[in-house]
Formats: structure tokens, C-alpha cells, sequence
């Protein structure tokens, strides 16, 4: 019913534009109600107008149409993109319309797609559409080129305008690398208008709330991926430590091997392969997988190829060029495509409003805190959460900003801590720096800075904020150092780790997951009384049990597939020495069972003790 009304109203609505014929629109909806009230499955000729009432509906328009002194032309297209009911409609329209001498239907369809949709229930005759369509034009594929100008040249004057490319060399790269994308791949996809312009929303939609955070040739890729074949970017989404340059490490309550992962990614390309090889353009999908995954392109042809000659790279231009092959980017390209790892506008404008209430301190912590709570440890949309409050902070007044920046560093030692400063916690410690910024012509933004490291619940997150106070060139987003004082902050740092670690602290109860190793150097770095409280710790925490040690020994001489230029010794000798460790090795110490890194880790320190320990060039 809503077709034939659709029709016959925007029929009469054209007509009006160009001449006033009396009672056209209310014929031409009679006749649409006429049409659309019973749908024969048009079995013969003699049932698509079976009716009286429909011969005299449709003299009645005819009547009224050719009173219309032009042509009138309708245009349909994809018609194969109906149901079966509404072709049946349409189809007796325009048998129907046939006498109406001033009318002509131009219907775009495959016929292939329309056979194969009203064969569902009988067979139809070689030549059945020629009974409705009196004049059939077979239109040949669009050029390929002609498609790839249209779509490139639409692509990067939207992304100039949206400010994705600061640099000229950065958009010329661009250009030279969807053009070739292009030519590779895409052509092969976006094989029509519709295509094209599909692919074209997806990226302007998913490209908008992320302008600048990503290379905008990888998101490109990545939503043609999704918008050509949803399957195989499920697969690419779920699995970022096989196709991204992640590597061994030991970090916060992660450690995976290089063998596992070797290993797991043989097993993961040819699942993948597999999947691919059952598309529809699979020489298509591994050239838009090789473009944008180095370790996809090499384990598919076993060495160096094609894509990673004309795009060279590796973790330092992977990071440097935010390419989603580098694990910390990874996620955020995939933010606005999953809606249920967004934290939506609404909650956003919810929170804001309700911190902006608060009227005290611990009125903000419980606020973040229910938020925060309220999605799963984690989850992608944590970090979602945590970046668009972070550029929500501006709607609130300095006072709330910095009792948020005081609530987001108590709750340090729930966020997720990558190798480098990406990622989750990298949200939370920029929501500290940000407040700071807005209050960065007062003394509040010293305050705020010593007050986030005096309620750091996480070494990690303490050190990180000292860090980026000292090389302000390295910080993105303080730029106002006017009342700052560095020196503060860095004893700010020290007496909070004094206050974790020292005399006074019990070690039985220290979350040692919750310590950082560039932080206990930067804290025995400061004096030689805090690397005596530091060492104290140490034996304390170790005291005559044997699996504590192993957690020491992996907390003090990290594995994973940290390498060194020169002997680490001297640098492990300051955070614990040397010699207390092999005599606690070799002493009768409370035996407990080992896990597998702890075990590791034991074995790795005895190597060191005789001068054995990776080095560049050897991992």
C-alpha cells in the first residue's frame, strides 16, 4: 500500500508544480488504494485488471493526467531491491498505466534478481517481464574509473575540510594511497553509484568523532572491510594481538610469549584465509587486509611483498602514523562502528550534569565512580567513557574539574595500563592534565597536579603524571607552565612512594600489580636515603618465601621481550642488589608451587648472574 500511495502522491504533487488539474491527486490516490487492496500473484493477464471499478479508476486518471499539457516521466530504480509483494504492485501499475499516453514508467532493475524473487513460489516463462516492460535496455557496468574519481576525489575534499590532514605530504600520501587501494581492491567492490556512496557514509560517520586520533587511509580500509564484509572485520575486531604489532611484555596482569604468539597467529591468518576464501571477492579482501596489517601481508606470502615494499613500516611509524596496526590505535577505530562500546552523547550530557550539581568532593568520586562501575572492567567502552569526558571538562567550572581530576587518579588501579601511555589509563591520566590546563592560569593547577598524585591509587599512573610534568615538550595538552613547579611535583611523587613503600607500609598487603618499574627507578633515583627505603621494601617483601622472591625478581628485572644495549646489572643492582638475590636463590627458602612466569623469571635472573641477557639484535 505505502509504494502505490508514495507513487501516485509524488505523481500528483510533480503535476501540481507545473499546472493546477482538478481532483488529479485524489484520483490518482483512489486508484493507489484500488491497486494495493488485493495483489494477485498476476497468474495471467486476465487478473491484472479483473475489476470494473479498476477499468473505470484507471480512465478516471487517464482522464486527469492528460490534462497535463507535458510529459510525465517516473523514474524508479532498484526495483530489485523490493519484496515480491511490492513488485507484484508495482507491476500492476504499470500494466495498468500502459493506456496513459503521456505517462512512461523508467524502471532500472536486474532481471535476473526480480525472476529470482517471484520464482519463489512458481516458475515463470522465459519472456514474462516483456509483458510489462515494452522496451528493455541492457546498461553496461559503470566505468570503474569514472567510479574511483567520483568516490576519491569526494573522499578527500571531505576529509580536507574536516581538518584530517595538518600536513600537505600527509594528505599527498593519502591520495597516492587510495588511489592505489583503488585500483587493487575497492574497484572491485564498489562496483556502482549506490556502492560508492554507501562506503562514503560509512566513513564520514565513522570518521567524525575521531578526526585526527587515526591514519585516515586505515580507516578507509577498515570500514570498506566492514561495510563489504562484516564477517572477516569481526574477525580482524576480536583479534588485535594477531594482526597489530603487540608484542611479549610484562605489564599489568598481561604477559603472553613470542612463541604463543607466533603460534597463535599461524592458527588465526588461516582461519581467517579460510573465511576469505569463501567471499565473494577474496583476492579483494586480502589486498585491503595487506595494505593496513604488515603481519598479515607477510605471513600470507611468507616474506616481503608488494604491500610492504610500497608501504614500509614498523612499530616506531606504526605509532608515529597512528595506523591500526599498532596496538594502542587498534581499538579506536573500531569506536564509533560498535555502538555498545560507545558511551552515547546522552550519558555523557547525563554525567556532566550531574557532576556539575556536585557540591562536594566525594559527591564527584561517587558520581565517576557509578559511571565508571557501571561498565565492565575492560570493556572498550571504558576508554570511550573516559575520552569523551575528558573533552566534557570544559563544561564544567574549575572547582568540579578539579575535585574530577582527584576522583579519576583514586581509581587508578582500576584502569587497563598498555607498555606506553595509550589506551584507557592514558584517558583517565588526560582528564588530570586537562583540568589542570583549564585551571593553568591560577595556582589551582599546581594544586590540581599535586592533589591527583597524593590520591594516585597506581604507581603507573603516579609516574606517568610526574613524567609528563617534567617534559612538558612530551605533553600534549598542559601547555601553560606558568604555575607550575616541577620540583614539587617530583617530591609530591617521592613521598607517595615513601608512603606505599617505606618503613611504615605493611608488604604483606602491598598489590605489588599495582607497582610500576620505571617508577621504583624514578624514586631510587631521587636520593640515596629513598634507595635504601626502596631496597628495605624489597627484603621485607621477599622475606624467606620462595614465590615471592620469583614476583620480585619479575617485578625488578621485567621479561616479555624487554631487550638491553648494555648490561642491565648496574641498573638491577639499584632497584635490589645482585648478590641478595643469588644468595636468596640458594638458600632453603619456603618452597611454594611456581607458575609458569614465575618460574621463567627465576631462570632469567640466574642467566644474568653469569652475564647472560637479551640483547638488541639477539630477540
Amino acid at each position: 500500500a505505502t509504494l502505490a500511495m508514495d507513487l501516485f502522491g509524488d505523481i500528483a504533487t510533480e503535476c501540481r508544480k507545473s499546472i493546477h488539474v482538478p481532483r488529479l491527486r485524489k484520483r490518482a490516490l483512489a486508484y493507489a488504494r484500488l491497486v494495493s487492496g488485493s495483489v494477485s500473484y498476476l497468474a495471467g493477464l486476465r487478473e491484472i485488471l479483473p475489476a470494473q471499478s479498476q477499468r473505470e479508476e484507471i480512465d478516471e486518471l487517464r482522464e486527469a493526467l492528460m490534462r497535463v499539457p507535458l510529459p510525465i516521466l517516473v523514474l524508479l530504480d532498484e526495483v530489485d531491491r523490493m519484496q515480491k509483494e511490492e513488485v507484484l504492485v508495482l507491476l500492476k501499475i504499470l500494466r495498468g498505466a500502459a493506456s496513459i499516453p503521456n505517462t512512461t514508467f523508467v524502471c532500472a532493475f536486474s532481471e535476473e534478481e526480480i525472476k529470482r524473487e517471484l520464482s519463489k513460489e512458481r516458475n515463470l516463462s522465459y519472456d514474462y517481464l516483456e509483458k510489462f516492460f515494452s522496451v528493455t535496455i541492457n546498461l553496461s557496468a559503470p566505468d570503474p574509473d569514472m567510479l574511483g574519481r567520483l568516490f576519491q576525489d569526494k573522499l578527500k575534499t571531505t576529509f580536507r575540510e574536516q581538518n584530517w590532514f595538518p600536513k600537505q605530504e600527509i594528505e599527498a600520501n593519502f591520495a597516492e594511497l587510495l588511489d592505489r587501494i583503488w585500483n587493487d581492491s575497492l574497484s572491485r567492490v564498489c562496483t556502482n553509484l549506490r556502492k560508492i556512496g554507501l562506503l562514503f557514509n560509512d566513513i564520514v560517520s565513522a570518521a567524525r568523532p575521531i578526526i585526527g586520533e587515526v591514519n585516515a587511509f586505515d580507516l578507509t580500509v577498515v570500514e570498506a572491510l566492514r561495510r563489504f564484509n562484516p564477517e572477516v572485520y569481526r574477525i580482524v575486531r576480536t583479534n588485535s594481538l594477531s594482526v597489530t604489532y603487540a608484542r611479549s611484555d610484562w605489564t599489568k596482569g598481561r604477559y603472553f610469549t613470542e612463541d604463543e604468539k607466533k603460534k597463535g597467529a599461524e592458527t588465526f591468518f588461516a582461519n581467517l584465509n579460510t573465511t576469505i576464501s569463501k567471499s565473494n571477492e577474496p583476492t579483494a579482501l586480502e589486498a585491503m587486509l595487506s595494505w593496513i596489517f604488515p603481519d598479515y601481508a607477510a605471513a600470507k606470502t611468507k616474506g616481503a611483498n608488494f604491500y610492504t615494499m610500497s608501504r614500509p613500516t614498523n612499530q616506531e611509524v606504526a605509532e608515529a602514523e597512528k595506523r591500526i596496526c599498532d596496538p594502542d590505535y587498534f581499538p579506536i577505530y573500531f569506536r564509533a562502528a560498535v555502538p555498545e562500546e560507545m558511551f552515547s552523547n546522552a550519558e555523557v550530557k547525563r554525567l556532566t550534569s550531574d557532576l556539575s550539581e556536585a557540591r562536594t568532593e566525594s559527591s564527584v568520586e561517587s558520581i565517576f565512580g557509578q559511571a565508571l562501575d557501571g561498565i565492565p572492567t575492560k570493556h572498550p567502552k571504558r576508554e570511550d567513557f573516559l575520552w569523551k569526558l575528558g573533552r566534557a571538562v570544559d563544561q564544567l567550572d574549575d572547582l568540579t574539574a578539579e575535585r574530577l581530576a582527584y576522583a579519576v587518579a583514586l581509581r587508578a588501579a582500576d584502569y587497563s595500563y598498555d607498555v606506553i601511555n595509550r589506551g584507557e589509563a592514558a584517558r583517565a591520566l588526560n582528564i588530570v592534565f586537562i583540568a589542570a590546563q583549564k585551571l593553568s592560569a591560577t595556582p589551582g593547577s599546581q594544586r590540581t597536579l599535586l592533589g591527583a598524585m597524593e590520591r594516585a591509587a597506581d604507581d603507573t599512573f603516579a609516574q606517568r603524571l610526574l613524567q609528563f610534568t617534567e617534559n612538558r615538550d612530551r605533553n600534549k595538552i598542559l601547555s601553560n607552565f606558568s604555575n607550575i613547579d616541577v620540583e614539587e611535583v617530583k617530591r609530591a611523587f617521592v613521598d607517595r612512594m615513601r608512603r606505599r613503600y617505606g618503613p611504615n607500609a605493611d608488604p604483606q598487603q602491598v598489590c605489588i600489580a599495582q607497582g610500576d618499574w620505571q617508577a621504583f627507578r624514578a624514586w631510587v633515583g631521587s636520593s640515596g636515603e629513598d634507595a635504601a627505603i626502596e631496597q628495605d621494601f624489597w627484603r621485607r617483601f621477599i622475606g624467606t618465601n620462595r614465590k615471592r622472591l620469583a614476583q620480585a625478581i619479575n617485578f625488578i628485572y621485567p621479561g616479555g621481550n624487554r631487550v638491553w644495549s648494555e648490561d642491565p646489572t648496574p641498573i638491577i643492582n639499584q632497584l635490589f642488589p645482585a648478590e641478595e638475590v643469588e644468595r636468596l636463590l640458594q638458600a632453603d627458602l619456603e618452597d611454594e608451587h611456581l607458575d609458569k612466569v614465575e618460574a621463567e623469571g627465576i631462570v632469567r635472573y640466574q642467566d644474568l648472574l653469569v652475564g647472560r641477557y637479551p640483547q638488541l639484535g639477539q630477540v
